[in-house]
């Protein structure tokens, strides 16, 4: 039976390509509503509307400043703050870890720093991390 809950965690198992072999970890994330998801995915969206609607009133589009505006979105994606604001979504939605530990191989407890730290390790974390969770948002979790 599926129980209905405004607030439900689930463990998400999360593969990382680490360069010595794939390692699987299990993150439990915070489920966001369809609402919050859709809302999420239309201001990202909205954002580039916004700014293409600038560039096209503007009478850029087909200019070098319409390739400079381009090139300006891709670096403000990569800014420290959207980079910041990135990690803290991430660490607002996931709740507890399973199966990661210090360089010496002992269980590393979870805390807010120690997930800062694995996702500050390497891009492909972070991008394995956010992917299983834009996954989850999507599509549900395939039980296996």
């Amino acid at each position: 039976m599926f129980k209905l809950k405004s607030d439900r965690e689930v463990w998400l198992p999360v593969t990382l390509p680490d360069p010595d072999g794939k390692a699987t970890i299990r993150l439990k994330v915070r489920l966001i509503s369809h609402t919050a998801n859709a809302a999420r995915k239309h201001d990202i969206i909205q954002d580039q509307v916004d700014r293409l609607r600038g560039e096209a009133e503007a009478g850029s589009i087909e200019s070098a400043g319409a390739m400079l505006a381009k090139f300006v979105a891709i670096s403000e994606a990569l800014s420290p703050e959207a980079i910041d604001k990135d990690i803290d979504t991430l660490v607002s939605r996931i709740t507890d870890w399973q199966d990661i530990g210090d360089e010496a191989g002992a269980p590393l407890p979870f805390n807010p720093d120690h997930l800062r730290a694995l996702l500050d390790s390497a891009t492909w974390v972070v991008k394995a991390v956010r992917d299983a969770i834009t996954d989850l948002d999507d599509n549900g979790r395939v039980k296996n």
